[in-house]
């Protein structure tokens, strides 16, 4: 949104988007006084005389999910993640949303036809191949992945492109004042030309020494803040992809039954590099072909208006080819040309350019990445055997060494930590969770914890020494109190410093005068507009674009104060930038249509009415949270 709404927090925009924020809170857990049943037991959201069952709104959060995981690549998302992330509140939100939206098409009669939803599948570039040819097998992955029916997907879209049909209908009303959008123009560009020095305690040189008696003073003040914290030194173990790996041993039977199984996709397939000359006419490809020759293939194709990008296909395998064109390119010889191939988008002329042969792996080649699949693969079972063998070995009595070396884990020794995570210099302890820090600080010595979810494994603690909080020496401090008295004077005497600059600008001296006096750096802000005030403290930009040219201000900020002037106000015309005027008119015009639909939708919450059963909701989704689904 353009900085000119966020100062609009008070217009009718900014109202709807509240009134609509009061919608989504209605399905924040804990909220009361909607926790009613409606005769059925496994309702949890009614919009009007629409209801959403327990299974509707699970399938709906799992599509979510899918669609959460995709965008995660490389990492499990756990159900329970995914709910303490909001994503099942945004699920309840979303389906809310969505039947406000099917009672709002349906009262405004609109309806998308099949043509326009077969049209919108076909054209979709995210189910064509390169080619740019619908393909039916994209399609169906893109289902399975979100686990959908086709008649479900279908239909849901049918409901979005009517919607959108009323969406773009309130759009096409929308008509942007052209005095607001210049005003708009003129807010948002206005650049100013501004001087800047920074006033903090430390330009102010303090010579005087504290005495002994003033550092006594701070020592008896500073007491609470002076002690060191509770240490506690411990014994770690851990059950880890890499503590269990090493005992995981790949029997060479099983090295070879893997290999079978993955020596096709681990092979190459043979590619070949290719061109082509694609014509809608089958007497015209044959023309071509009589004088065609690989020497001449690019300039003909040039003379019909393709260019080299047109033309080269890259390097591609048979399975990624049309079924027409796949035969006769992979029979052809290196440098060969092809064709007319006639297939549904027009006629083929290929030249096969260059061959890369298949080439079959062997186990050798593959044998150490697929020992490492094949641990991969028993690793997490591994993992979840030995964490029930260490709880239950533990739980009887046996100690952390005795279990630990039955079960062939490491133990870290010696691992210190205060109960923020740092060690005694300050820095992270190797413990490095905090779950496990706060877990360790309940125990007594010699006790060992239960595990600890470390996310890719699990970790338990035994503290073996406490060492209790106590109040540091006055000598071992020192410096610490040398420190805040100094800190002290110059909050004490920046002011006074600050205000002399102030009074030297005021009676003409320049600002690099003033700041060669006193050793401080001038900022020189050229063209600054209000997009760019995060350059600057939020206050002082503020204050800086509320300023008359040539008037010094002083400021305060933190424990210091800013010395500002604007030295010049450069106004935009907006006549000279067309791009930029049509910019912010397109914002604008934005902004009020989500604001009417959002307006629009809260009429339709008004009228039908939105309950959400939390209670019902929460127990529906409590099995995600047990540790075992996770």
């Amino acid at each position: 949104m353009i900085i000119f709404f966020r100062k609009l927090s008070e217009s009718w925009p900014a109202k709807i988007l509240l009134a609509i924020l009061a919608i989504s809170m209605m399905s924040v857990f804990g909220l009361g006084g909607m926790t009613s049943l409606w005769g059925k037991q496994d309702v949890v959201i009614k919009v009007g005389s629409n209801v959403v069952r327990s299974q509707d709104l699970n399938n709906a959060f799992n599509q979510e999910l899918s669609r959460a995981r995709a965008m995660m690549p490389g990492r499990y998302l756990s159900p329970a993640e995914a709910i303490q992330m909001g994503l099942l509140n945004s699920t309840v939100q979303k389906e809310v949303s969505n039947r406000l939206k099917w009672i709002m098409t349906e009262d405004m009669e609109t309806i998308a036809s099949n043509d326009s939803v077969r049209n919108y599948i076909i054209n979709n570039e995210a189910f064509q191949t390169m080619m740019g040819q619908f393909d039916r097998a994209l399609f169906d992955a893109y289902l399975r992945q979100l686990n959908l029916s086709e008649a479900a997907f279908t239909s849901n879209l049918k409901q979005e492109l009517a919607q959108k049909h009323v969406f773009d209908a309130i759009q096409a009303i929308v008509a942007t004042p052209s005095l607001l959008t210049k005003k708009m123009y003129a807010y948002e560009n206005e650049a100013r030309d501004m001087s800047v020095i920074l006033i903090g305690p430390e330009s102010v040189k303090i010579n005087e020494k504290p005495t002994q008696e003033d550092l006594k003073d701070y020592y008896d003040a500073m007491q609470d803040d002076l002690y060191a914290p509770e240490y506690r030194t411990l014994s770690v173990v851990r059950i880890t992809p890499e503590t269990v790996a090493d005992s995981i041993i790949i029997s060479d039977e099983e090295l070879q039954s893997l290999f079978e199984e993955n020596k096709e996709s681990m092979s190459t397939p043979e590619r070949r590099l290719v061109s082509q000359i694609l014509v809608q006419d089958e007497k015209q490809a044959q023309e071509l072909m009589k004088d065609l020759t690989v020497q001449n293939f690019a300039e003909t194709a040039a003379k019909i208006g393709q260019t080299d990008e047109d033309i080269d296909l890259g390097w591609l395998t048979k399975d990624s080819v049309l079924a027409e064109l796949s035969v006769p390119m992979f029979e052809a010889s290196k440098n060969s040309l092809v064709g007319p191939i006639e297939s549904p988008v027009g006629y083929h002329i290929l030249w096969i350019k260059d061959v890369d042969p298949a080439k079959t792996v062997q186990l050798a080649d593959v044998k150490d990445e697929l020992i490492k699949k094949a641990k991969a693969e028993k690793t997490y079972d591994l993992m979840y055997e030995k964490s029930k063998e260490f709880d239950t070995r533990i739980g009887a009595g046996e100690t952390l060494e005795v279990v630990a070396n039955a079960l062939q884990l490491p133990i870290e020794k010696d691992v210190v930590t205060d109960v923020s995570g740092f060690d005694k210099s300050g820095k992270n302890s190797s413990l490095n969770n905090p779950e496990a820090v706060q877990v360790a600080f309940t125990l007594p010595e010699n006790e060992v914890s239960a595990l600890v979810d470390e996310g890719d494994g699990y970790l338990a603690v035994r503290v073996d020494q406490i060492e209790p909080s106590k109040l540091k020496s006055f000598e071992d401090v020192k410096d610490v109190l040398v420190a805040e008295w100094t800190k002290d004077k110059q909050k004490k005497q920046v002011q006074g410093y600050a205000q002399d600059l102030f009074e030297r600008v005021q009676k003409g001296d320049s600002f690099k005068t003033v700041a060669l006096f006193g050793g401080l750096k001038v900022q020189d802000l050229k063209e600054i507009k209000r997009g760019d005030l995060q350059t600057l403290p939020a206050p002082i930009g503020e204050e800086l674009f509320k300023a008359e040219p040539n008037k010094p201000l002083l400021l305060p900020l933190d424990e210091g104060f800013v010395l500002s002037k604007v030295e010049k106000v450069n106004m935009p015309d907006a006549s000279s930038d067309e791009i930029g005027l049509k910019t912010v008119e397109q914002d604008l015009n934005n902004a009020i249509t989500s604001g009417l639909i959002e307006e629009t939708l809260l009429y339709y919450s008004n009228r039908e009415g939105v309950t959400v059963n939390t209670p019902l909701i929460e127990q529906t989704f409590s099995v995600y949270m047990r540790p075992e689904n996770n």
